[in-house]
């Protein structure tokens, strides 16, 4: 390829054809001859050779951001951080989150005679005996922990939750 494109300066604007003087010579003809253009198949191809091919451009903008909006996305982004936190504080609270698994047999023992696990049956009502031995693990439906989740009481709590920073925020606004 020659250098000829670096020395002529040719808006592009509607196609690459149109800006064939500031190109190589043999650049269209590689774009349009390529093996792995004429290779494509199938139902959406990747070039659609009745149209001509376009030239494209990418335009950055920079300018600077007001203080007051950095300040608000701090401040907003502290919020959710801080609901957060209260948030793994109320799914403790209410185990939501069940216990790790035993990771040894002494340890998987001790805990089926220590009786802590619970069983969901509601959860393997939802499969038949085939479909739980062929597709899931033998702990399907064993929830590790003996506290079952309160479910209806973590979803009250992080309503109110999720509502007083709701009103933090509106408040920034």
């Amino acid at each position: 390829m020659n250098n000829d494109y670096i020395q002529t300066s040719v808006p592009c604007t509607a196609t690459i054809a149109s800006c064939k003087p500031a190109m190589p010579s043999d650049y269209i003809n590689h774009l349009i001859d390529s093996p792995m253009i004429q290779k494509q198949e199938g139902i959406n191809p990747m070039r659609n050779f009745n149209a001509p091919p376009v030239a494209t451009s990418v335009l950055a903008v920079s300018g600077s951001i007001p203080m007051e909006s950095i300040q608000r996305d701090f401040l907003t982004q502290r919020v959710g951080q801080i609901c957060d936190k209260h948030d793994k504080v109320l799914r403790k609270q209410f185990f939501m989150d069940a216990q790790d698994r035993p990771l040894s047999a002494r340890d998987l023992i001790k805990a089926i005679t220590d009786g802590n696990f619970t069983l969901d049956e509601a959860l393997l009502a939802k499969h038949d005996e085939e479909e739980l031995r062929s597709y899931y693990n033998n702990e399907y439906g064993i929830r590790w922990g003996k506290e079952k989740p309160n479910r209806e009481g973590y979803n009250t709590a992080r309503a109110v939750l999720l509502e007083a920073g709701q009103e933090v925020i509106d408040a920034m606004w």
